[in-house]
């Protein structure tokens, strides 16, 4: 039930204090600052990271995560209906607790909305860089706090504002990679529809799957910041408790869905389980397997040597105009555009090309056959 601006359910003046804050935010404006903060595309930057840690069952890492936040999100809620004011667990360890619990507490949460924002800062700027290699991951990095700081400083009002706008802007971004993925997994692509992602028998452990989820948790930081709101809503106390709930689980569904898809879209899952993921760019990779050269910046899919990283081919400059033969055929089943099949290189070992036609599971197997001609098309991983 909404009340009055200034009118609060448990007036905070039994705790000491005078309303000064604008009860201002809805129910929505607090779910969409629970989502945003959480970051609904928060598993494409540490993807390659949980799948690999998981044995491949990335999706459920995701959902052993989200259970486990879920008593924590329960937990905040009672705690926010007890003692519904600013402050977080800095007022409910100090009044629940005892004062220097809560100094304690205070300095340990400060200390978490300090290094969130840094890591979300960080992983969208290694991210951006990885689409756009012209603009150093410093620039983006400092772009993206000067922007932040300014929404922050002009108040909450346009903080909600933007945050609806951004959250409209991801959610556009992951629909478009699940409408996408879907469909490629539809016309074949990839491992098909499988239930892997969620429960492979083969690889499957107990403590493979929780090591993987002390990583796979980190996508759900920050859902507790709406309890920091609580003298900023106007709804009713235990609304607060509602909308940190209600984020987590639309976040951890968004989070279980967009993984499970990308992990059936690896291209290389026994190089990514092998290697991992050090450049933060296995889900990019999977977008395009499933677009194939509608993808932004995607070439066809070449030849690959089975030790050579997926996440590091694609930035690779494309070899010259000439293009992979089969042996014995003269055909050229993987050109690159405004490649000529009948042009003739000169063998400038290590090159890449096929010793057959069929193509195995860990990639293209590496022959003899020096073509294309292009020192970027070394057989050893860089």
């Amino acid at each position: 039930m909404t009340r009055p601006p200034g009118e609060a359910s448990t007036p905070i003046e039994r705790f000491g204090y005078r309303q000064e804050l604008s009860r201002s935010l809805s129910f929505t404006d607090l779910l969409v600052y629970g989502l945003i903060f959480m970051v609904p595309i928060a598993p494409f930057g540490i993807f390659g990271s949980v799948y690999a840690g998981s044995g491949g069952m990335v999706a459920l890492a995701y959902l052993i995560g989200m259970v486990a936040m879920m008593f924590t999100a329960l937990s905040y809620a009672q705690m926010v209906k007890a003692f519904p004011m600013a402050g977080s667990v800095y007022s409910y360890a100090g009044r629940g607790i005892a004062p220097p619990v809560g100094f304690l507490a205070g300095w340990v949460i400060l200390l978490d909305y300090i290094l969130v924002p840094g890591l979300l800062y960080l992983v969208a700027s290694v991210a951006m860089h990885s689409l756009v290699p012209a603009v150093p991951v410093w620039a983006w990095l400092a772009a993206f706090v000067v922007l932040n700081t300014a929404v922050n400083y002009l108040g909450i009002r346009m903080t909600a504002r933007v945050n609806r706008v951004m959250l409209a802007a991801e959610l556009v971004i992951l629909a478009i990679f699940l409408v996408v993925g879907v469909v490629a997994l539809a016309e074949g692509k990839g491992d098909g529809f499988s239930v892997r992602p969620l429960f492979d028998s083969g690889t499957f452990s107990w403590p493979l799957v929780f090591g993987a989820v002390s990583i796979a948790v980190l996508s759900f930081l920050g859902f507790d910041g709406i309890s920091m709101l609580a003298e900023e809503s106007r709804e009713e106390a235990r609304q607060i408790g509602r909308a940190m709930v209600a984020a987590l689980l639309l976040a951890g569904t968004l989070f279980i869905v967009q993984t499970w898809v990308a992990a059936l879209l690896v291209p290389d899952s026994a190089s990514l389980l092998a290697d991992g993921d050090p450049e933060g760019t296995a889900l990019y990779d999977a977008a395009r397997v499933a677009a194939g050269a509608g993808w932004p910046g995607s070439p066809p899919w070449p030849p690959r040597s089975p030790g050579a990283s997926p996440t590091r081919w694609w930035r690779r400059p494309p070899p010259p105009a000439c293009c992979t033969r089969w042996p014995g055929t003269g055909r050229c089943p993987g050109c690159w555009p405004g490649s000529t099949p009948d042009t003739e290189c000169q063998p400038t070992p290590p090159c890449w090309s096929p010793a057959s036609p069929s193509r195995s599971g860990s990639g293209w197997r590496a022959g003899t056959t020096a073509s294309p001609c292009s020192p970027h098309w070394s057989t050893s991983a860089r």
